[in-house]
């Protein structure tokens, strides 16, 4: 039997250090939660879209970081807005009006142009910049602090007061983030996730389920032919399959869950 999330989400994505949009015609999501904000513009011809657990502000649904949401599926074009709440404040989200952007592409300059970012203190950019550098080994928190100069308990408690996450939580975060990107660039499943320190495709899959609640093979992938020419397109029919191995498939080496 189908789940919510089997349903393909169609159109286009772009990420961005802090920022993440996508327009088009989502899929269904299961019940998730995750560390952005979102904020969602429904369709402009009027067609159903339900963001269960959002606040409606005007013409916008506003989920903030870390509330539990759902989305059901309408007919599109709708916008998605991600936003690190440690860098984009909701108080400080911009009016949305007819003169709104077209395109993903074009939403984001809008969006670094008229939401102001909060600047990071030197120390955790550096701390963030860190866990990047460390994207594609097992996570040491141990090896974090010291890079830092700090202990690991100091480490700690400089992310929940800046950030409200533990380390092993940013990483994860940071991963999803940057193996999610290399999809739409063109990598497989398989690929994207050893690059990202995922220990497979599966690990990569359950990560996304878990904080997006949707599907790999059912939402990146569809996406990510969006950003190709037709040759990329046949090889990644090709390989679709075995890179987005089911959710199921075991780890195959040890790492962060």
């Amino acid at each position: 039997m189908p789940t919510h999330s089997d349903s393909p989400w169609l159109g286009a994505a772009v990420i961005a250090q802090h920022l993440a949009v996508f327009i088009g015609a989502p899929g269904d999501a299961e019940l998730h939660a995750h560390h952005a904000h979102q904020i969602v513009f429904p369709p402009r011809d009027g067609s159903e879209l339900i963001v269960e657990g959002a606040t409606r502000r005007g013409d916008a649904w506003i989920v903030p970081s870390g509330v539990s949401h759902r989305v059901r599926a309408g007919t599109g074009p709708a916008t998605f807005i991600y936003a690190e709440p440690w860098v984009y404040t909701l108080e400080r989200l911009p009016l949305i009006d007819g003169r709104a952007p077209r395109d993903a592409d074009a939403w984001l300059q809008w969006l670094k142009t008229e939401w102001p970012a909060n600047p990071l203190a030197p120390a955790l950019t550096a701390l963030v910049a860190d866990v990047d550098r460390l994207l594609g080994e097992p996570l040491r928190v141990g090896e974090l602090a010291k890079r830092q100069n700090i202990s690991i308990s100091q480490l700690e408690r400089r992310l929940g007061a800046s950030i409200g996450l533990p380390a092993k939580q940013i990483a994860i975060w940071r991963r999803l983030r940057f193996a999610m990107d290399r999809v739409l660039a063109g990598a497989t499943l398989t690929a994207a996730a050893h690059d990202a320190g995922f220990s497979d495709a599966a690990h990569f899959s359950r990560s996304l389920r878990a904080t997006f609640g949707v599907r790999a093979d059912r939402s990146l992938i569809p996406l990510a032919r969006r950003h190709q020419p037709p040759a990329a397109e046949a090889s990644r029919e090709s390989h679709a399959g075995v890179a987005g191995a089911s959710d199921d498939v075991g780890d195959r080496k040890g790492s962060i869950s």
